[in-house]
């Protein structure tokens, strides 16, 4: 059962990481207290987690999610915040890679307490499937809705 700080939603955080239920098999949701940031993305807003709040998802530190990028677990993502400085564009994740990973870390068994090694799991190949199906997906909405405004 999930502890909560008095008067608040926010879930008690022990060890640094976020606590779940041990003896649930349902996939974990995004906490509520963790909520995406507006951005404007080719004209569009939309909702964007960092990486900071990504690892928070997952229990772990924002350094190791980047490490993992570096090493190839988690594919690098394509949407970076604006800034003059390349050391601070922040890595961006839409809802829908960071509730795939967060489902397969779940499915994988990386975010119990007895977690599994990476190596001993399909985590880093089922993510980069993730992102290809994301990436393809939305390049199919971007024809379809090319073609729409040609017939218009």
């Amino acid at each position: 059962m999930t502890e909560y700080y008095p008067g608040s939603r926010t879930p008690i955080n022990r060890n640094g990481r976020h606590l779940r239920p041990a003896t649930s098999n349902a996939v974990p949701e995004i906490p509520d207290h963790i909520r995406p940031q507006p951005w404007r993305c080719q004209g569009e807003v939309i909702d964007l987690y960092t990486v900071g709040q990504l690892a928070d998802i997952l229990g772990r530190k924002a350094v190791t999610l980047r490490k993992w990028e570096a090493e190839g677990v988690i594919p690098p993502t394509r949407l970076r915040s604006p800034s003059q400085d390349p050391r601070a564009r922040k890595r961006l994740y839409t809802r829908e890679q960071v509730q795939g990973i967060l489902k397969i870390a779940h499915e994988e068994g990386i975010l119990n307490s007895s977690r599994r090694p990476l190596g001993q799991t399909r985590f880093k190949t089922r993510v980069a499937e993730l992102f290809t199906g994301l990436e393809e997906a939305a390049r199919a909405r971007a024809a379809r809705t090319d073609t729409h405004q040609e017939a218009a």
